[in-house]
């Protein structure tokens, strides 16, 4: 009889932990409003690979809480910071004018109303390729993975897809010049 009992817990636990993930994909998906569409077909997509589709999940139910800021004022400072880099600096009027600029201020886009199919499936195939490509892959579990590999963003910078611009630029340089098994 114990032997059933701790059967029944273990699925209980199972099954309630699947409930609360649902839960969290249900509110994203929700909260996505007309972008519902969007982040169910990478769902669909997924729906025959466990894996990814644990990492779109886990994407996606962490979406709502990541976002970037929108306006005029950020295209200036990136054409001020583009030249900066070709000029090697930029005049201390104009680093007057915006010193006290507070991007926090300006409207938010929330990447769970913004984020498209085509980009998150991108991010998720490209970030299982090269985590499966890497011997150092033995060392870091699938937690790890999702939250240190799989994410598409670090901070508040836009959605976009930097993914596969870096990973065919790049990874060529990595394969030529890493021949160990451990990343550090």
């Amino acid at each position: 009889m114990y032997k059933y009992q701790k059967l029944f817990l273990l699925l209980s636990i199972i099954f309630l932990f699947s409930c609360v993930q649902d839960d969290k994909v249900e509110y994203a998906l929700t909260v996505a409003k007309n972008n519902r569409f969007e982040l169910e077909k990478v769902l669909n997509h997924y729906k025959k690979d466990p894996d990814k589709y644990k990492a779109a999940c886990f994407l996606i139910e962490n979406m709502p809480y990541h976002y970037t800021y929108e306006g005029w004022q950020i295209d200036t400072l990136k054409a001020l910071k583009k030249a900066s880099i070709n000029n090697g600096r930029i005049n201390d009027s104009i680093v007057n004018l915006w010193k006290n600029f507070d991007y926090t201020k300006l409207p938010k886009i929330e990447d769970v109303c913004v984020a498209d199919a085509k980009t998150i499936i991108e991010n998720i195939d490209l970030a299982f390729n090269v985590w499966n490509k890497r011997p150092w892959k033995r060392y870091y579990n699938f937690n790890d993975f999702c939250e240190y590999i799989l994410p598409y963003r670090i901070s508040d910078e836009p959605f976009e897809n930097w993914r596969y611009i870096y990973y065919h630029k790049y990874s060529h340089i990595l394969d030529s010049l890493y021949h160990g098994n451990d990343v550090i």
